[in-house]
């Protein structure tokens, strides 16, 4: 609308001349807009993914020199050099069954399988300390898998960028490995579980110098799933020399103590595995495979009164454990 102009004329009293009184401005007035609709708050930003870490202990062995083979003997000792690099690929296979005697349940997981290049980072008459960054990750079907490779794709990506690093003695005794990502999603947790559970390590082998057809015996202690305490007995043979390369090839025989887990008794600790290696003067891994077979009975205790008719008897599951693992040089 227009702006409206009221003019007013005053005529001052007493002499001089008259003068115009102010000229009000009234503007037109305008209903308030409505107030805007006050917005919805904001959702909550998902928090930040953090870094995870998941470690393997150390492994305690000792090799006994049971023959020390024919021909000429040497040292088959790892002996990299800092700053050496490998490109290597891992693969962890894993399967179970468990259940009643006679209603077992048996689940097979795909290959999963890592590449990756692994450096030297340090390295003396103690050791080699190095560290193995995960370039590639993939899932492999085998037969008899309880699930495809591409439903379990999406659980191990959260592997992407895993660094592993650890140590390992001039015999192949590792050292305590720590597996780290610099982010970790929900997902990390479990893929990083798979990992410790199955990764591949190194034969563990004499001091002495050795030949062809030379035999050792390891003793170790290893925890299946972090949990089970099993004992392990190897003996290694020296297959093969020739130039930097050597082949070593075990067996593995699996025992275990009767032990209390989770309220239950776990009884009945039997196994065994195989090693095959080729290993190369100078290089930190060697080409590697192996399998481990662990049995065991898990028993619950029984619950409630056996002078009740409430008392539920005790009960048992047998349980079969494979991990497989393989290491081949690029």
């Amino acid at each position: 609308m227009k702006r409206l102009l009221l003019v007013l004329a005053v005529t001052a009293c007493g002499g001089g001349a008259p003068k115009p009184a102010p000229v009000p401005v009234v503007e037109d007035t305008k209903p308030e807009p409505p107030p805007e609709p006050a917005k919805p708050p904001e959702p909550p930003k998902p928090p930040e993914p953090k870094a995870l870490d998941v470690s393997v202990g150390a492994t305690t062995a000792t090799a006994k020199l049971v023959a020390a083979g024919k021909g000429k003997r040497a040292k088959l000792l790892l002996a990299p050099k800092a700053g050496d690099k490998q490109t290597i690929e891992v693969a962890m296979d894993f399967s179970a069954t468990a259940g009643a005697k006679d209603a077992p349940k048996s689940q097979v997981i795909p290959t999963i399988v890592l590449t990756g290049d692994v450096e030297v980072k340090t390295a003396d008459s103690g050791g080699a300390a190095y560290s193995f960054v995960v370039a590639g990750i993939d899932a492999r079907d085998v037969p008899g898998a309880s699930i495809h490779s591409e439903q379990i794709k999406p659980v191990i990506a959260a592997l992407a960028g895993l660094h592993i690093d650890g140590t390992v003695t001039p015999n192949g005794t590792a050292g305590a490995i720590n597996l780290h990502l610099m982010t970790a999603d929900p997902m990390a947790q479990s893929a990083l579980e798979l990992v410790r559970l199955a990764l591949p390590g190194w034969p563990v082998l004499p001091t002495e110098p050795i030949g062809v057809g030379a035999k050792w015996a390891v003793k170790s202690t290893a925890r299946v799933a972090d949990k089970l305490e099993v004992s392990l007995e190897t003996t290694y043979e020296l297959t093969a020399h020739t130039g930097a390369s050597w082949t070593v090839k075990g067996t593995t025989k699996v025992t275990g103590a009767d032990q209390a887990m989770e309220g239950g008794k776990i009884s009945g600790i039997s196994g065994t595995g195989t090693i095959e290696a080729t290993i190369t003067d100078g290089a930190l891994y060697p080409a590697y495979k192996s399998t481990l077979e662990t049995k065991f009975t898990a028993t619950e205790p029984s619950k409630g009164s056996s002078e009740t008719s409430s008392a539920t008897p005790a009960k048992s599951e047998s349980y079969d454990l494979v991990i497989g693992g393989a290491v081949t040089i690029k």
